[in-house]
């Protein structure tokens, strides 16, 4: 949706909202936004992504709104994060009833606004790139409702093994930066003592269908919340996680 120089977009992998009946421009530059949650569950709804696109040469200033029409939890929702990439910006939010919002000068070019960084599931893709030649080994250890591998990645000679998952819940994008660090440091010189110690199978990104679909907690609409609910039914990407489970242990 364009208002002025700036348009507020979420028809990519991972936004929250994606439906463009969720987005709504109040004026030159002003949106207001209303995110997703695939159950109505209000302790889990902390999905947020949009983009912001500057079409002009300079910053231009953005007023966001964002309802998450949910009020028992906004005290969790008061802030945001903008930026892309590595760059990220903290910024307190005004908070009236479920209203959340935001002011400031979005760059020229392509950003986001979410409550959390964004780590999409195209990052992880260019990350996991890069394991084998840091000297993991990589298998398929199962696939996902909507067909996508989920991958395990094996380091270490010790006789303890060791699982590590990420991105139980889609909206938890922190964990997939600290994956990021973890898995590097243990491949590094001073991860040689705990290589030597234990065998680490690590799978950095659990749930890559309610990433890609920019779910609140479960694998897809209707789909399981894999901590809590992931022993129960046949969804296929739990059953990746239980295989896994007992060839670990």
């Amino acid at each position: 949706m364009t208002g002025m120089s700036l348009e507020l977009d979420g028809s990519y992998k991972g936004a929250n909202p994606s439906d463009p009946a969720r987005i709504h421009q109040l004026g030159p530059n002003r949106f207001r936004v209303h995110p997703y949650s695939e159950d109505g569950d209000g302790n889990y709804k902390f999905a947020l992504s949009v983009r912001v696109i500057n079409h002009a040469p300079e910053p231009q200033p953005l007023s966001l709104e964002v309802d998450w029409e949910d009020l028992q939890y906004m005290g969790a929702r008061r802030f945001f994060h903008v930026g892309r990439g590595d760059d990220w910006q903290f910024l307190p939010a005004e908070v009236e009833g479920t209203v959340a919002r935001v002011r400031y000068d979005a760059p020229p070019g392509t950003s986001y606004v979410g409550l959390c960084p964004s780590y999409f599931l195209g990052d992880y893709e260019v990350f996991a790139a890069r394991l084998p030649q840091l000297g993991y080994e990589r298998r398929v250890a199962g696939h996902s409702e909507q067909g996508r591998d989920i991958e395990a990645f094996s380091l270490g000679q010790g006789p303890t093994p060791v699982l590590v998952t990420g991105r139980f819940h889609p909206y938890e994008t922190a964990s997939s930066f600290c994956l990021e660090g973890l898995v590097e440091w243990l491949a590094s010189p001073a991860g040689r003592e705990l290589r030597e110690r234990f065998t680490f199978t690590i799978v950095p990104m659990m749930n890559p269908d309610g990433v890609s679909l920019g779910l609140c907690k479960r694998t897809s609409q209707g789909g399981v919340d894999l901590e809590h609910e992931g022993a129960y039914g046949g969804d296929s990407t739990a059953r990746a996680l239980l295989d896994l489970m007992e060839e670990v242990a």
